[in-house]
This record gives C-alpha cells, structure tokens and sequence, in this order.
C-alpha cells in the first residue's frame, strides 16, 4: 500500500512524494492503523503561544511602570509646587513673573512625565525576558534564550530536523515556565510600594 508505517505504529500515507495524489494526505499526518481520526484537543490549540504569553506579561509589566511614572510626576509636581511657594513667599513674584514660572514648571513636568513615558513605551520583548528571567531566578536566562530560538525558527529557513526539534522543544518548555508566572507577579510591586511612599511623603511636605 502507498505511504509507510513508523515505529510507533502510526501510519503516515505522505511521506514519500508519489503519495502525495493519496487522498488520506488531505487528513491526519499520522494515525494508528485501524483507528478513528484523533480528537483534536481544543485546549492546546487554544493555548498561547510562547511570544503571546511573554508579551501578555510584558503588558502587565508596563502597566505598572506607566503607574509608577505618574506617582514619581505627582511627587516631582509636588515638590516643586513647594518650592514655589517659599521663593514666593520670600521674593514676591510680580503677576508676570508668576505666569512664566508657572508655565516652566508646567512644561518642565509634562517633558519629564512624556520622557519617563517613553522609556517605558520603547521596552522590548528582549527587556520582558530579562524580567521574567529575574522572576523565575533563572541564572541561564533561559526565558531570553528561548526568545532568541523563537526568533531563529521564525526568520531561518534550511535548518536541520534535529535543529527544529531541540530549538522548539527549548521554546516549549520556556512557555511552560511561563504559564506559572500570573500577571500580578509580573508587577514591579515593590517598585510601586516603595514609590507610592515616597510619593505620599513629598506631597504631605509640600502640603506643610
């Protein structure tokens, strides 16, 4: 008969090029001899891959540094509202000179706050490993290293068999890896803590 059988039992009608016509090749690749088409298992399909899953805590990532940029701008408007008001209070500014101390400060704290902004904007995938790779304590950066295999499957082409096959199973398991790490832990927490603190320290001085 066309096609040829593995050493697992599993019937491949495909693998020579003159079965190609055989229209078992329009089905399953592989199936046991005698047995019903296998289920497919909606649950892997549906699965993310591993650059989904690594940029959906990416995503996370930054959200929390965009909230932690808005509490160190409010804490940078805070101060320097303060300091306003002591140089007001002992040099007593004119109407005019007001104005324009008040539109540098405003232009000064929004070029800040868009500055800040932007480096959080301008991470990358490379930056989200390196975080996950701090998270998962792994010290051969194995979330990295994955990225970089991902990276080679998709753009290389002529790669050998064994190549794919080790490439894509260091892939995996780096996906399974992350599958463990929530979105919450992907959370610069004690960042936040530590900003919110000082945040709630600057505004309560210049509240004096």
């Amino acid at each position: 008969p066309a096609g040829s059988q593995d050493r697992r039992g599993y019937w491949h009608p495909c693998r020579r090029l003159a079965d190609r016509a055989n229209p078992l090749c329009h089905g399953p690749m592989g199936f046991r001899i005698g047995s019903k088409t296998p289920k497919v298992n909606r649950m892997t399909v549906n699965m993310p891959t591993f650059r989904q899953r690594l940029r959906t805590l990416g995503r996370a990532w930054r959200a929390g540094l965009v909230t932690e940029v808005v509490l160190r701008s409010a804490g940078l408007l805070a101060v320097a509202v303060a300091v306003f008001g002591l140089l007001d209070y002992f040099l007593g500014f004119s109407e005019r000179e007001l104005g324009w101390i008040l539109a540098f400060m405003a232009v000064g704290t929004g070029a800040t706050f868009l500055a800040w902004i932007g480096r959080v904007v301008r991470l990358t995938d490379d930056a989200t490993a390196r975080r996950v790779d701090l998270l998962l304590e792994s010290r051969r950066q194995d979330t990295l290293s994955a990225l970089e295999l991902d990276r080679v499957l998709e753009r290389t082409t002529g790669l050998s068999d064994l190549h794919i096959y080790l490439s894509r199973r260091g892939v995996e398991r780096s996906r399974a890896a992350l599958a463990g790490v929530s979105r919450i832990k992907a959370l610069p927490l004690a960042t936040l803590r530590a900003r919110l603190k000082i945040t709630f320290l600057q505004v309560g001085i210049a509240a004096l």
